[in-house]
């Protein structure tokens, strides 16, 4: 195994989002518990989307990142793309949730349009004590 990894994150990245740092900080951490460097480079969905399958082959892993998102629309073009790529992909946050909506869109799981993801059932962003 190499002593360093290289490893895209795709996501609107932004200062004020604690999920932002989040990711950084365990990038962070896992890069000192496992001794090794990890390079992380962040890259906007509206960019990547741009860039040809190739240009993923310099990373050895891509991290969708947690949202929010300038634009969502190209998020099924992302997705597309790393289905085609094969790196090891890891989808946290709101993502996820239009992840599954686009494997059942594309692979036509649900022909009679039924509601199968329910809406998150707390109002905003966080959780109220």
């Amino acid at each position: 195994m190499s002593d360093s990894l290289k490893i895209a994150i795709i996501g609107d990245y932004n200062f004020t989002y604690n999920s932002h740092h989040a990711t950084n900080l365990s990038l962070d951490h896992a890069s000192d518990f496992l001794e090794i460097e990890i390079n992380y480079y962040w890259i906007k969905i509206n960019e990547a989307i741009q860039y040809k399958p190739i240009y993923f082959d310099q990373f050895d892993g891509i991290w969708l990142a947690p949202g929010p998102f300038q634009n969502p629309f190209f998020l099924n073009g992302i997705f597309k793309l790393l289905l085609e790529h094969k790196s090891p992909v890891l989808v946290t946050g709101e993502a996820f949730k239009t992840l599954i909506e686009f494997l059942i869109a594309i692979n036509q799981l649900n022909p009679y349009s039924e509601k199968l993801i329910s809406e998150n059932l707390v109002a905003g962003n966080s959780f109220e004590r």
